[in-house]
């Protein structure tokens, strides 16, 4: 890994995944009902709607706890294993 690569996972690190999980199944199923936003706006990006800044936004809002989650994951998957301690 590169120096970049190191300190992004040094900062995922400090995240703890119990919480980051439960955030990112909040903020992709929000707000339920009629629809997550998440659906709605990934349809209108599909559609070519997606125009406004605000939707932009809400979009990229909706995602980044999971953008996280799966950055985590990915640097957890390639931590080298930790050495058994001996005592």
């Amino acid at each position: 890994m590169d120096k970049n690569n190191t300190s992004v996972c040094r900062l995922l690190s400090r995240i703890p995944i119990l919480p980051l999980a439960i955030i990112t199944f909040w903020m992709l199923a929000a707000p339920g009902l009629p629809k997550p936003h998440v659906l709605e706006k990934i349809g209108m990006l599909i559609e070519g709607r997606l125009s406004r800044p605000l939707d932009i936004f809400d979009l990229f809002f909706h995602l980044i706890p999971g953008v996280f989650l799966i950055g985590k994951l990915i640097c957890e998957s390639n931590r080298p294993p930790k050495a058994p301690k001996n005592s």
